[in-house]
């Protein structure tokens, strides 16, 4: 079952149900315990029965994925098709559970949180719709002149600086390994922030683009008026949406959520837009350089 209690990470449960020969002292109480915790998230479950034991209490009304004897038989049992299945369902049947944060610096926070998370079970590709994304922010220490620079005239806290540079970080490392998509409008013009912090904030994207190192992977598309909706998604793991950007004030108010059938529909709707004005990456680079030429 992947599920720890103590987190909002549970995007889907396998409850084993073993022969009493296999199971250990309190497995079974501790499995219901696990189930209506799950099923209390709206979490899809697939139950998976070893030889011909019977599903009780919460499993009794789900179908359950039966083998023998061996978990080599999962792999060609429990198929993609069939935890898709049981996802869609999940999706019709409950109800997704969100997180809130209003501030700026705490978004920056829960996205570096979340997505070290999502790292460690096992990471997964990158997915943004915004403005300029996270890879617009520097890659510098947050002490660095840069982030100053970088707020033009709308100067921000020290504590926001080091929360975006971790969220930078950790979207940084997942997107090394595991590649990203982008639907960005990098003619938003920034005017209260002023020219040099929007020459900045492209510069830093630009380079980020064109550096095959800092991201192997990349799938890319430009579409103005993306300024009302930004949009984070690491892989099916989590997703956060802001929408109320606030012209020198950061996004505020964004919801996240790690609930699997929402992220699922999240992400479709993501890759179908990104397949209707996807570009490549060097055309992407060359957009991005004629706005910073357009600053003057």
């Amino acid at each position: 079952m992947r599920c720890e209690r103590s987190s909002p990470a549970l995007t889907s449960s396998f409850p084993c149900l073993a022969p009493p020969r296999k199971r250990g002292p309190g497995c079974i109480s501790w499995l219901h315990q696990e189930v209506g915790y799950a099923i209390g998230v709206s979490v899809p479950i697939v139950p998976i029965i070893v030889g011909d034991v019977k599903p009780m209490a919460f499993l009794q009304p789900l179908q359950a994925v039966r083998i023998k004897d061996t978990p080599a038989e999962l792999r060609q049992i429990l198929s993609p098709d069939v935890i898709a299945r049981r996802v869609e369902s999940a999706a019709r049947s409950g109800h997704a559970s969100f997180e809130s944060v209003y501030e700026p610096e705490a978004r920056a926070q829960t996205i570096a949180r979340y997505a070290r998370m999502a790292m460690q079970r096992g990471g997964g590709r990158v997915l943004e719709q915004g403005a300029m994304s996270s890879f617009a922010l520097p890659e510098q220490p947050s002490h660095a002149a840069v982030w100053q620079l970088r707020d033009g005239n709308v100067q921000r806290s020290a504590y926001l600086h080091a929360q975006q540079y971790e969220e930078r970080m950790a979207l940084g490392e997942l997107v090394r390994r595991f590649g990203c998509s982008l639907i960005l409008d990098p003619t938003v013009p920034l005017t209260r922030y002023g020219p040099e912090a929007r020459r900045i904030r492209l510069t830093q994207l630009m380079t980020f683009i064109r550096d095959d190192k800092a991201c192997p992977d990349l799938r890319i598309a430009i579409r103005p008026w993306n300024d009302a909706l930004n949009l984070v998604i690491v892989d099916d793991w989590f997703c956060g949406e802001s929408v109320t950007p606030q012209d020198g004030g950061g996004y505020r108010h964004t919801l996240f959520t790690w609930h699997a059938p929402t992220v699922a529909a999240r992400i479709a709707q993501f890759e179908a837009e990104l397949a209707g004005c996807e570009i490549s990456r060097r055309e992407a680079g060359s957009r991005i350089e004629a706005e910073i030429a357009s600053i003057g």
